[in-house]
């Protein structure tokens, strides 16, 4: 990264040593994001050969240079929603699965995606524009209304899918059209496009039955010649045979029933005679003296011999390759009508286009059929309100699912800290938020009964990744950078997910980071749009975490059959997963850990050390069970010791035998 060697020099208020510039660099951008450091660093390198880039900021002397770096910041493209590969692996837009082969090693599959559940596409570059547009979600009011508005039923697109799989394009059969496909229906009957269809109908004829021949007759006939003798190979090798069947003696021809005789063309061999399960004999050698062996092998576990004859090569001679000579002539032929083309491309390309995009709001339409989505209105407003959503991925595997609704105005409630117990759906509830702010800039319906969403710049997440270890980071960096990268980037229109972080160190440590972060965001105004979720009981202090009209604090619901206050002696736990104002401070762990299948044993330590810290008592040593006892003997003989008159040499050895006892042997301490 040539753009990012000297941090002092680009205006980056965090100074590191030479081994720390990735880790500082991944803040701004990250490695995965290949596009963007080849071309900061191409552009650094070719403005310093220009002789047009200082080195440094304050050096004196200029040698002529009139730029300086001073810093380096991510510049958003106008119209378009900025989500970055971090996100998309946390919301798994996207999800690539290993081929379960070993003959696929190195080639991938689209796994259980957002990508996944919405492509219903039959064309390929159906898929390709989806993909596209999931990549490159937009801003723009008119364009996603457009989308919107592409599909006012679900009943329009099975019209849709049948035509496209007749190759037909063109308008849905219903009484009213939807008016973003109107544009294509009226494209589909373009002069241009019926001469390129005229054209092509009267070269290829796509209804003929041989293989890989494709071109009208009539239209050359050096390859209508071609074509004719092909098929007429069959007839005249079957003739050929039986004319090298005369040849052999009567006398010996008892020796050829059982074995099939057969004239074949092979690639790079040319026409050979093929005598099935048996070699020439000698007395056949005599009358076949043109048979000149080529040789022998086994063919559909079948053996066979394979001859030269002089049939066989004048059929070389004759026909040579035939089958290569009528491909070659189609290839140019074909060569010939996309020359012929060319002055339509803009049309097919355009067309091709439409087709693409018809594919794709089509396969939007019956995702938003068979998932029950709903239009969800845009808005120029910095607000969000979203009444029963769901989550794509989850609803889809659980057995049920209990929307939830979000609600934050343009000035209050903008930052919510979302508590409560594990496996409570926290970290579900703010992906869905997400989720559906990202369905809705792709032009697609939304999980949701409605949904009202203000046009959103990014989506910013700091959630667990998987692949830490390839970035040659800690788990509690990668944390870091994400955190780093939400507050260089974020904006009051911006939609930030903040999961579990802090918790990769010190319990002190962590709370500081969260609510330093949550502070610095809510300084913004207005604020961006912020769910964070979180264990940590600190963030409802005060002392750490200022009241605000801009902060909220909501919790899963739990129903237990306890009142304990610190959840580890409930067993008959409902969790509601329904969000609710307030906050919750146990977090139920040790009945997660139950419902995982832990040892009871362990469950129970667990138990006593949280009652213990809950009634601020001293936490005892765990001990062993043998332990334990022999700690008990101990004691006991303690006792015995302090009752014991020790007034001659018996007591004594009484007592030291006793004590040998524990120390080879321990047992029942007799109290003689």
């Amino acid at each position: 990264m040539a753009c990012l060697q000297h941090n002092d020099k680009l205006g980056i208020a965090v100074y590191y040593e030479a081994s720390q510039e990735p880790i500082s660099a991944a803040s701004i951008v990250t490695s995965k994001e290949t596009e963007k450091v080849c071309a900061a660093g191409a552009l650094v390198t070719i403005l310093q050969k220009q002789g047009i880039l200082h080195e440094t900021f304050d050096d004196q002397e200029t040698h002529g240079c009139t730029y300086y770096v001073c810093g380096l910041k991510e510049i958003g493209l106008d119209g378009f929603l900025m989500v970055d590969s971090g996100t998309l692996q946390a919301l798994q837009i996207f999800a690539e699965d290993k081929h379960p082969s070993c003959m696929g090693i190195g080639s991938t599959k689209e796994g259980f995606s957002v990508y996944n559940m919405l492509n219903k596409c039959i064309t390929n570059m159906g898929r390709r524009m989806l993909k596209i547009w999931m990549l490159r979600p937009i801003v723009d009011l008119d364009a996603i209304n457009e989308r919107l508005g592409s599909f006012k039923s679900s009943r329009h697109t099975n019209g849709v899918n049948d035509r496209m799989k007749r190759r037909r394009i063109g308008a849905p059969p219903a009484e009213q059209p939807p008016s973003g496909i109107e544009r294509l229906a009226s494209f589909h009957a373009s002069d241009e496009l019926l001469a390129c269809q005229s054209l092509i109908a009267d070269i290829i004829d796509f209804d003929q039955e041989d293989d890989n021949m494709m071109i009208h007759y009539n239209i050359c006939s050096q390859l209508d010649d071609l074509k004719i003798s092909y098929h007429g190979l069959p007839s005249l090798l079957t003739k050929i045979v039986e004319r090298e069947l005369q040849r052999v003696p009567r006398e010996l021809r008892t020796q050829l029933k059982q074995h099939l005789w057969s004239i074949l063309y092979m690639p790079q061999v040319g026409f050979v005679l093929r005598l099935d399960g048996m070699h020439l004999t000698a007395d056949l050698d005599d009358h076949l003296p043109d048979f000149q062996l080529a040789f022998e092998g086994n063919a559909e576990s079948t053996f066979g011999t394979y001859y030269h004859t002089d049939s066989t090569r004048q059929l070389n001679a004759r026909f040579g390759d035939m089958k290569m000579k009528i491909r070659d002539l189609e290839v140019a032929i074909c060569n010939s009508l996309l020359s012929r083309l060319q002055r339509f491309s803009p049309f097919l390309s355009q067309a091709t286009d439409f087709a693409a995009e018809l594919d794709c709001m089509a396969s939007l339409a019956m995702a938003a059929r068979d998932f029950h989505l709903t239009r969800p209105v845009l808005t120029q407003e910095n607000r969000l309100d979203i009444k029963q959503g769901r989550h794509l991925l989850t609803e889809a595997v659980a057995n049920t699912y209990i929307p939830a609704d979000v609600e934050v105005s343009e000035h209050d409630g903008r930052i919510q800290v979302v508590t409560g117990p594990n496996m409570s759906g926290k970290s579900c509830y703010a992906k869905q938020v997400a989720l559906i702010v990202f369905l809705a800039h792709i032009g697609s319906f939304v999980p949701a009964k409605s949904a009202t969403i203000g046009l959103t710049d990014r989506i910013l997440t700091r959630v667990p990744i998987q692949d830490s270890q390839c970035s040659m980071q800690s788990t509690f960096m990668a944390d870091l950078t994400q955190v780093a990268a939400m507050l260089q980037q974020a904006t009051s229109r911006s939609l930030c997910i903040i999961d579990e972080f802090g918790k990769g160190t010190l319990n002190a440590d962590g709370v500081g980071l969260l609510c330093g972060t949550l502070q610095h965001l809510n300084k913004m105004t207005p604020a961006p749009m912020i769910f964070a979720c979180t264990h940590f009981s600190e963030v409802f202090l005060q002392t750490c975490l200022p009241r605000s009209r801009n902060i909220t604090f909501k919790t899963m619901q739990v129903m237990s059959d306890s009142e304990d206050t610190i959840g580890s002696s409930s067993k008959d736990i409902v969790f509601l997963y329904r969000a609710a104002e307030g906050h919750s401070l146990p977090s139920y762990g040790v009945h997660c850990a139950r419902l995982a299948g832990v040892p009871d044993t362990i469950l129970k330590r667990a138990s006593q050390v949280l009652q213990l810290r809950q009634d601020g008592s001293q936490i005892n040593e765990l001990h062993s069970a043998k332990l334990q006892s022999r700690q008990r003997m101990i004691l006991e003989l303690a006792k015995h010791l302090s009752n014991l008159q020790i007034s001659s040499q018996h007591d004594v050895a009484l007592l030291m035998g006793e004590a040998m006892q524990i120390s080879v042997a321990p047992g029942q301490i007799s109290h003689s």
